[in-house]
């Protein structure tokens, strides 16, 4: 595992120099190919958009929801394989901004930051996005400092840390220079040593307040508060940090805290858990961890735990054949069918960290000229299709609206 380089996270000239850089994008080189299976996953996905691009709310069957379509959506936009439902999805949502950004009667920066990455990976302008055009970067950045030194919106006990690093990573995707202080403030809120539990060090959890001249410590709270440090905020914070290269603002190697969620046998081994009190390894959870270590530039290879790496291990809850073929289920569906275990689970399929691919540009064209003949010819870009070494699945539900 990589260890970072402990440079101390408070030095403001080295937060302020890596703001100066941070208009251009910073992605992550992937550590191995992707699996076969995200595919088949994000063709399942496409055959929930409607007609109208919306996606129903599987705990409420029948009803249309902005939330469930901007998850569905944010997985068709990472592999790019189903555009006709990706873009009928980003029609409705185009309609919908405040639905879904607004939240409690404010503008919520995580879900801006999720709206910027996808207008920026579908070719549409962040800065006026939907009609009448909506500034998206413009309102995240709105929300910056209005509670808190160096915090995107309000504090939030369960998530600040990731809705912060979904802000930046909207920033980052529009091209727009994220705050220094910004920076600074998520670095602060990993665990370090002396600060809590010593399994803690290397993560984060939801938020941790100002206390006296410091911080909170972190804390290890099982039901009903769920405050602990966890896999999700972690994930997040590491994909923000990395895309905007500021990792060297870590006192601590994130792979320490990875490694005290890491499940070491069954059928699921390598992959991870939500928390430090949760009982075995799950898809979501998995994803997200797998985006961070792809992030971090982590050889998956040495994650693997008997043999089987975390990616080998978000693909054994992958279905294998039926009508829902090509989804993921969880510990919470009984074999069948998860939506949210799904759409993240496809993040960690595809090795795919945030902010999301931008698609490619179209193939060039050049003429070739002889004595007697002139043709053109298209000259598409070399192949990137991994080689296939997951689950053998075949699937058939595609966008249909």
């Amino acid at each position: 595992m990589t260890l970072l380089h402990p440079t101390r996270r408070r030095l403001l000239v080295v937060v302020v120099t890596i703001a100066a850089v941070l208009g251009a994008l910073v992605v992550p080189s992937p550590t191995s190919a992707s699996s076969p299976a995200a595919g088949p996953a994000t063709a399942w996905l496409a055959g929930l958009v409607g007609p109208d691009g919306s996606v129903e709310n599987p705990y409420d069957p029948g009803v249309p929801s902005v939330s469930w379509t901007v998850n569905v959506a944010l997985s068709l936009a990472t592999t790019g394989t189903q555009p006709e439902a990706l873009d009928a999805a980003m029609g409705y949502l185009e309609a919908r901004v405040d639905d879904y950004a607004v939240v409690g009667g404010v503008d919520n920066p995580g879900r801006l930051g999720y709206l910027t990455m996808l207008a920026v990976a579908t070719e549409r302008d962040p800065r006026a996005f939907g009609s009448p055009g909506t500034d998206l970067v413009g309102r995240t950045l709105a929300t910056y400092e209005v509670s808190e030194t160096g915090l995107f919106g309000v504090p939030d006990s369960y998530s600040s840390a990731t809705l912060q690093s979904l802000a930046v990573l909207g920033l980052v995707a529009a091209g727009e220079t994220v705050p220094a202080g910004s920076l600074g403030w998520l670095a602060d809120q990993q665990c370090g040593a002396g600060e809590g539990p010593a399994e803690t060090l290397g993560g984060w959890q939801g938020y941790r307040a100002p206390e006296g001249a410091g911080l909170a410590d972190c804390v290890v709270v099982g039901d009903p508060e769920y405050l602990s440090p966890d896999s999700n905020n972690t994930s997040f914070a590491v994909q923000a940090l990395a895309a905007t290269d500021a990792l060297g603002l870590l006192d601590t190697d994130p792979g320490t805290f990875f490694s005290q969620l890491q499940e070491d046998d069954g059928t699921h081994r390598g992959g991870f858990a939500f928390d430090l009190l949760s009982f075995g390894a799950d898809p979501n959870s998995t994803a997200v961890v797998l985006q961070a270590l792809v992030a971090l530039g982590e050889p998956l290879g040495e994650w693997a735990v008997g043999g089987q790496d975390p990616l080998v291990s978000l693909e054994t809850w992958v279905i294998a054949s039926g009508a829902d073929a090509g989804a993921l289920s969880s510990p919470f569906s009984d074999g069948f069918a998860d939506v949210f275990a799904t759409y993240q689970g496809v993040w960690g399929l595809a090795l795919a960290p945030f902010p999301l691919p931008v698609p490619p540009p179209p193939p060039a064209s050049t003429t070739t000229t002889t004595s007697t003949t002139s043709t053109t010819t298209e000259v598409a870009p070399a192949s990137t299709a991994p080689t296939p070494s997951g689950p053998g699945v075949v699937v058939t539900p595609r966008f249909t609206g």
